[in-house]
């Protein structure tokens, strides 16, 4: 390529040295005294050309018609248009109207173009007519001219491609124009140029019908063209010539770089001068402009326009000394598109830059965002990809960090499909199909995850990690797009922030297009419409018999909202149904306010554990499920099988939707079973009995309770099982009342209805001091003894334990409110706070404290010496909202009201055992335990509620007619009645309908 500098002694011929010599020339360009100047300041206004002197001819607008320049000094030249003097040739056709082109016109045009396109040439201006102001003249060639002749007009009379001017008398001819009427005359009888008999008109075409064909037609091949016109240095029209004398015109745009703006004087647009834009278009009008040059069609635009890349037999690639000169930058998205390859144009970029040429004046490198961060954060690793978030994103967690927060990674440079037309929350079909195949393709599976760049936070988006994900060298966002999932993101061409492979992208989409696929096609994708079988009882009953009827049915997970309650898709059927796992309970996970802060509700111990377990083993994974029966709210109670986790290449496999777990090549694993191995969930007796896995899940439950896993780190299993016979003997109602009535005082007051209840009098309450045959006011003179001498001991026995207690241990503890030593027994321990949940024995209070707070409990002020004081106890059949939860502080408030300070009647349902608390009664006098109980209160003004076990069992003892033998299940009567005239009152929690159907 011969760019700036560059001399024609490497040029062979004559018209390649013209050549050469006119590139030296041009490069001269904002050169000052001899020295460059690639970075001048801008351009100044040329001064105009004189009626005679030198130019270069700059194009040829027809036979007898230059447009001329000077030399360039500081800016683009002047330019001049001379008219040949005496002499006329055939009109040109014009872009609105190209049939008015006469015989011969393109043909007087050619010889003329040929003959002086860039030469330096002598003018004279012979006259300037009055109307339009335009000049007449002369031009001369340098000696010796052709054959000796330097007078163009006399060249082109003699080779008949014009006509001598007429004067019909009107004055004496010249002797040149007798001269020239004479060469006419010779011309005309040799049948020369106009005269010959061989002359047929070309075949012009502005417009193309159909842009793409004709670009399919000659993508990539050589094509001989013309330059027509420089609209600037990046838009140019050329003429590309065909066989036959066809012409056809097109517009083009050159691949793969950007050059500055150049657009004045265009009707009803306004200017832009973009710097450098001028000296741009010059550039490339000094090496271009009416030169034949070799087009190839690399691309086209909705518009019509083309991008090709424009190559001169001498000066090379148009493209790459623009680059070179810093006159342009390079458009990376198009570089793939190049027929002859991009490693020159980013070479000449690169020096472009490093000499800060012109546009790169003020370049400065940019810091690679990813390298400072590097040591701080992964920009290149291996992931498992565990969601599918949409088309456009993925959450992945590192290899060999299972436990880490999962990131979410956005595909560099694409763009998803859009909405449905339905509505901006619809999904298509297509969409849908996308994330599926993702889905099948990437869930669980190992992915390289290489970073390209990060968008900052704007407006309402969040900042975002854009990557380029492959699996097994199959780069992701690229399959979408070949697929017609996916488009481009077509980005600014000042944007560098673009994934790595991005031509491979571009070209991705064009096979796309023209393979219709996907969005490409033209079909129209309608919003999915899936049914939920789950939105009420009535519609989850119309599908349990088809889902009951197999063994087992494949689904989805598409959410798991506890570790027992699921969203699964079943794509056989099309619908949705929500899975409530049976036989089973998980602890309750924390909910998150909608604006994702401060928890809305509190979990409960390793809820967010037995989530987690769902979401890893189950997300978007292929299942199998087996339905046993429907709930109230329209959940379906079964089972849920997932894979097991098998390992093929480092990745989990998935199973097939639709196949039984007796036909699936892959393991399937109960994942009830799951929870319970892993202590995040107890069994439901009740639920567990129904189910045909019974066995397995209390099997897998010994084995958690016996290493102490999950929830049996916090509770002692043998206290479990006394509580649950507890609580059986309480529902299924195997006490009376009468037997277990008692005078009380309510010394504590907890969160979510939990109670401390002391006992008055001689009256037996409690089977616990009944056996130890002792009256409350014999234990009060001895718990005031008994903490006379504590306190005394306590004083001076200070040594602090040598390890932490366990919890359910006996402790001395230094109650906060008096720093007074009291009796109280170990609940929880908090690794991030190192303190002890304990409660005060002898009061039913608890308090947090550190273990320098702690003592051992010496054996003479033991449980077994002195029997805890306080018994914690829970309202019958009730299930009291947590003050932090709604309707709970209220719920706080009026059990505040009802019992401090008052003496009360309880009735204890169920006779207790251990530590286990007791259900009770409570009411103002004896007479009123049964109607005119607290329970019965709370209940009636929507302050608590019965849970759905509770309500269940209560239906399940009318249906077997059991309800006539127990006095408490007339008190359960009356606590369902007084519930569903609560709930059809919309009192309390009930105002805004059964806000149980999400439970």
């Amino acid at each position: 390529m011969i760019g700036a500098g560059s001399t024609g002694a490497e040029v062979g011929t004559k018209k390649d040295r013209d050549f050469a010599d006119h590139m030296t020339t041009a490069s001269n360009l904002a050169t000052t005294n001899g020295h460059a100047s690639p970075n001048a300041a801008v351009p100044q206004v040329p001064a105009p050309l004189g009626n005679s002197g030198r130019a270069f001819v700059k194009s040829v607008l027809s036979g007898d018609g230059v447009v001329l320049r000077g030399r360039p000094v500081n800016g683009p030249p002047a330019e001049k248009l001379l008219s040949f003097a005496n002499v006329v040739a055939p009109r040109m056709g014009t872009v609105s109207d190209p049939s008015k082109e006469e015989l011969g016109a393109f043909e007087s045009r050619e010889f003329l173009r040929k003959l002086l396109i860039g030469k330096e040439v002598s003018f004279k201006v012979e006259y300037t007519t009055t109307t339009n102001s335009r000049d007449f003249g002369s031009l001369m060639l340098p000696p010796p001219g052709v054959d000796g002749e330097t007078n163009v007009t006399r060249l082109l009379v003699k080779s008949g491609w014009v006509k001598v001017k007429s004067t019909e008398g009107k004055r004496t001819l010249s002797d040149e124009q007798t001269a020239l009427m004479e060469l006419e005359a010779a011309a005309q009888a040799g049948g020369l140029g106009l005269w010959s008999p061989k002359l047929v008109p070309r075949t012009i075409s502005y417009s193309i019908a159909d842009a793409r064909a004709f670009f399919e037609t000659h993508k990539g091949k050589p094509l001989t063209a013309l330059v027509d016109q420089v609209r600037d240095a990046n838009t140019i029209r050329i003429a590309v010539v065909f066989p036959e004398s066809l012409h056809q015109y097109i517009n083009i745009n050159l691949t793969g770089i950007k050059a500055p703006v150049y657009r004045s004087n265009v009707p009803n647009v306004e200017d832009l001068i973009e710097p450098y834009s001028q000296e741009a278009k010059y550039f490339v009008e000094s090496r271009l402009l009416q030169r034949e040059v070799t087009a190839y069609l690399e691309g086209v635009n909705s518009n019509g326009v083309f991008v090709a890349s424009l190559v001169h037999k001498v000066g090379g690639s148009i493209a790459e000394a623009l680059v070179a000169e810093g006159y342009a930058s390079v458009v990376s998205w198009q570089t793939s598109l190049l027929t002859n390859g991009v490693d020159k144009l980013k070479a000449a970029e690169l020096k472009a830059k490093e000499k800060k040429l012109r546009v790169w004046k003020n370049f400065v490198e940019k810091a690679n965002p990813n390298a400072a961060n590097k040591a701080t954060s992964l920009v290149d690793y291996e992931a498992i990809v565990t969601r599918i978030m949409s088309t456009d994103s993925i959450m992945v967690v590192p290899v060999g960090k299972p436990s880490s927060q999962e990131r979410r990674v956005f595909f560099s440079s694409l763009r998803a499909p859009p909405k449905s037309k339905e509505g901006e929350t619809a999904e298509s079909g297509l969409s849908h199909e996308a994330r599926e195949f993702l889905r099948q393709k990437l869930i669980g599976k190992t992915v390289r995850v290489v970073v390209d760049y990060v968008k900052p936070k704007e407006n309402n988006y969040d900042e975002r990690c854009c990557a380029s994900v492959t699996l097994n060298d199959t780069n992701i966002a690229e399959t979408l797009i070949s697929r017609g999932y996916a488009t481009a993101l077509r980005h600014r061409k000042d944007d560098d922030d673009r994934a790595s492979n991005y031509d491979a992208l571009l070209l991705a989409e064009d096979n796309a297009l023209k393979a219709l696929k996907g969005l490409h096609s033209g079909k129209d994708f309608p919003a999915l419409k899936i049914v939920d079988a789950s939105e009420s009882a009535a519609k989850a009953k119309s599908f349990l018999s088809g889902l009951q009827r197999n063994k087992t049915v494949g689904g989805v997970v598409e959410f798991a909202s506890s570790g027992s309650r699921f969203k699964i898709w079943i794509p056989s059927q099309n619908i949705k149904i929500t899975l409530v796992l049976g036989g089973v309970r998980t602890p309750k996970a924390a909910r998150q306010n909608a604006s994702g802060g401060k928890d809305a509700e509190k979990g409960e111990p390793f809820g967010q554990e037995a989530l987690d377990l769902a979401n890893r083993r189950s997300l978007q994974r292929d299942v199998e499920i087996s339905v046993e029966s429907i709930d109230k709210a329209g959940g379906f109670i079964g089972t849920l099988f997932v894979p097991s986790l098998q390992k093929s290449g480092g990745s989990a496999i998935s199973t097939v939707p639709g196949l039984s777990g007796k036909n699936s090549s892959t393991a399937l694993d109960n994942f009830a079973v799951l929870l319970l191995e892993n202590g995040f969930a107890t069994v439901h007796d009740f639920s567990a009995s129904q189910s045909p896995y019974g066995a397995q899940f209390h099997a897998a439950e010994k084995r958690a309770q016996e290493a102490r896993l999950g929830v049996w780190s916090l509770r002692d299993p043998e206290e479990e099982a006394r509580a649950k016979a507890a609580a059986s003997s309480s529902v299924n109602g195997s006490e009376d009342f009468a037997e277990t009535t008692s005078e009380v005082y309510v010394s504590e007051i907890g969160d979510g209805g939990v109670i401390h209840i002391q006992t008055v009098g001689s009256g037996e309450v409690f089977s616990f001091l009944s056996r130890l045959s002792v009256t409350f006011a014999t234990e009060l003179s001895r718990l005031e003894k008994v903490m006379s001498d504590f306190a005394i001991y306590y004083k001076n026995h200070q040594l602090p334990l040598a390890q932490g207690p366990k919890v359910n241990d006996y402790v001395a503890a230094k109650f906060s409110a008096d720093d007074q030593w009291y009796r109280a027994r170990v609940r929880e321990y908090n690794a991030a706070s190192k303190t002890y949940l304990v409660t005060f024995i002898d009061y039913g209070n608890s308090e947090s404290l550190p273990i320098s707070r702690l003592r051992a409990l010496a054996p003479e002020f033991s449980a077994t010496v002195l029997p805890p004081q306080s018994k914690e106890a829970r309202l019958a059949f009730l299930t009291v909202p947590a003050i932090s939860e709604e309707g709970g502080e209220a719920a706080y408030e009026r059990l505040k009201d009802e019992t401090e300070g008052r003496k009360l009647v309880a009735r204890i349902l169920g006779r207790p055992t251990g530590a286990s608390p007791v259900h009770v009664l409570l009411s103002a006098s004896s007479s009123g335990v049964i109607n005119d109980n607290l329970n019965l209160s709370l209940v009636a003004d929507g302050l608590a509620y019965l849970d759905r076990s509770v309500t269940r069992l209560y239906d399940e003892a009318v249906k077997t007619g059991s309800s006539a033998k127990s006095l408490k299940q007339g008190v359960l009567a009356s606590l369902v009645a007084a519930q569903e005239s609560a709930r059809k009152g919309r009192q309390g929690l009930w105002r805004y309908g059964d806000f149980r159907n999400d439970e």
